[in-house]
């Protein structure tokens, strides 16, 4: 497998995320309860799993690549999705505090947590349909070209190590967990 497409499963995974937020989202607004563990599980595993590990594939692994490949409509791919990764962080943080509240104050700040939840889900989705559609074929050559050079899967496997397999087991679970409470 090459590292794109370890990054394409990686948004599946966060896609599957983002359909729990936005089920959560739709029965709090509809008056419905969600457990505030489940609200605190599902801001964890963002955190960790997008903000975490995903950022840390992205931008310390295939950024560098592309950004020694000196291609300009790279360049300028690579910026705006860098400027993308500071909205969606921001955007994150002001969720992640919108479920905090949700959790201690129900009903009114639950639907404060929705109206945040579906910024984030909306600027997300297009996120993942722009690398998957654009900056992932557009930068194809650049990381095929590095790959038979350097040991990428190497780096990737360095990073999981780090993260640790029981880790991965636990944000597996984690999705599973909330997939199936919401999906």
């Amino acid at each position: 497998m090459k590292v794109t497409d370890y990054l394409a499963q990686d948004h599946r995974d966060i896609e599957k995320m983002l359909t729990v937020l936005e089920s959560m989202g739709t029965r709090l607004h509809d008056g419905q309860t969600v457990a505030a563990e489940h609200l605190h599980a599902a801001m964890g595993w963002i955190r960790e799993f997008v903000g975490g590990w995903h950022l840390n594939k992205e931008e310390h692994l295939l950024f560098p690549i592309l950004v020694e490949a000196d291609v300009p409509e790279v360049k300028r791919l690579l910026d705006d999705f860098l400027k993308e990764h500071h909205e969606e962080q921001h955007l994150f943080a002001e969720m992640a505090r919108a479920a905090s509240s949700a959790a201690r104050k129900g009903a009114l700040a639950a639907k404060d947590f929705g109206l945040h939840a579906d910024q984030y889900i909306k600027v997300m989705r297009e996120h993942l349909r722009m690398e998957d559609e654009i900056y992932y074929p557009t930068t194809k050559e650049q990381i095929e070209k590095r790959e038979k050079h350097e040991h990428l899967w190497n780096i990737h496997m360095r990073l999981e190590n780090e993260m640790g397999k029981e880790w991965l087991l636990r944000m597996n679970e984690t999705l599973d967990r909330l997939t199936t409470a919401y999906l």
